[in-house]
């Protein structure tokens, strides 16, 4: 025999994804979204278990913030070759000259990354 179920109230809603009971609170006015004050931020309780199931879902990549790195370095590297160049120097060593290919090489990453993963969901 199975056991007996608690009986909520009947002015009572729930909170949470279908199916995962979070909280019970009493209902003021008939179809009124719980609101979850953070500060200047307000989620309803819907919304808030939508977001954060989806980042939970969310695959990383580690291409990403490898790409992000190298778009970096190149644009130190492209910003050092306008430095040297206003201080008066004209012949940048070449490891500086390839340097500046890794912003290129890293905006093709990050795009080809983006894709990647657009295209897994």
């Amino acid at each position: 025999m199975a056991p007996a179920r608690r009986k909520r109230p009947e002015n009572a809603t729930q909170l949470g994804a279908p199916g995962r009971v979070t909280a019970s609170v009493p209902r003021t006015q008939p179809k009124t979204p719980v609101l979850i004050d953070q500060g200047p931020l307000r989620y309803s309780a819907q919304s808030l278990n939508t977001l954060l199931s989806m980042a939970a879902a969310t695959p990383r990549s580690a291409i990403l913030p490898v790409s992000m790195i190298l778009f970096g370095l190149g644009l130190l590297a492209i910003i050092a070759i306008f430095a040297l160049f206003a201080a008066g120097y004209e012949n940048m060593p070449v490891w500086l000259n390839l340097a500046t290919l890794l912003c290129p090489a890293g905006l093709i990453f990050g795009v080809i990354a983006t894709v990647l993963r657009s295209r897994k969901r």
